[in-house]
């Protein structure tokens, strides 16, 4: 199932530094960022047993997510 994480960022007058693999409840075995886009729909496929995190680093994105019996949007 789906579900919001809100993460942690820890700020100073040196910047902020936002920490991503103890704050998802899996092992990371790819990490990949996408920028430079239009307004183009990306995916649209499933995966069955995959767990996913994204994160949107500027700005903001929908991710639709449809396991076959729940459609859920998340900005």
């Amino acid at each position: 199932m789906a579900k919001l994480i809100h993460l942690k960022t820890f700020s100073d007058n040196r910047g902020n530094l936002t920490v991503i693999e103890d704050q998802i409840p899996f092992e990371a075995k790819r990490v990949f960022y996408i920028y430079g886009v239009d307004d183009s729909v990306r995916g649209g496929h499933r995966h069955k047993t995959t767990r996913q995190a994204a994160v949107c680093i500027h700005g903001s994105c929908i991710v639709s997510n449809n396991d076959s019996k729940i459609k859920e949007d998340f900005l």
